[in-house]
């Protein structure tokens, strides 16, 4: 799938939920077969209560699973409304969230674009992200972060 033919689709025929423009911090570790890769820091384009798209450097496989770290924006920052804004990882709550690569393709700036389907997290993290998209009115009660 080409950059072109993922934003030809619409959202309706591709997820199950909303999705709003953002900025966010991110990084994520390859999980295979007990080997975990080194960290590889990149940015959310969109996020929602299933999951993210995100650049990546680095070409990942469809399927991957992934240890997914999301830098939110502390409340006072959140109460400005500003989704685009660019928040220093330091000034974050790191959210770490058990993941899959949904697809990957090649974006015209070298990079690549990569869905990312959230599978699972600590109730800690739960809590700090469902804080987070409920602030944006992006809040899924029958989201896998939910249950």
């Amino acid at each position: 799938m080409t950059e072109e033919q993922f934003r030809g689709e619409t959202g309706a025929e591709r997820r199950r939920f909303e999705r709003k423009t953002i900025k966010l911090q991110v990084s994520y570790r390859c999980l295979d077969r007990g080997n975990i890769s080194n960290d590889k820091t990149n940015l959310a384009e969109d996020l929602g209560a299933g999951g993210l798209l995100m650049h990546s450097k680095h070409a990942l496989e469809k399927d991957q699973i992934l240890m997914l770290t999301l830098f939110l924006p502390p409340a006072e920052e959140r109460d400005k409304g500003d989704l685009t804004k660019d928040i220093p990882k330091e000034e974050s709550n790191a959210v770490e969230i058990l993941s899959r690569v949904a697809w990957s393709a090649p974006a015209k700036t070298g990079s690549h674009m990569v869905g990312i389907q959230f599978l699972d997290l600590d109730q800690n993290n739960r809590k700090w992200l469902k804080e987070f998209l409920v602030d944006f009115s992006l809040d899924q009660p029958d989201s896998p972060l939910y249950t």
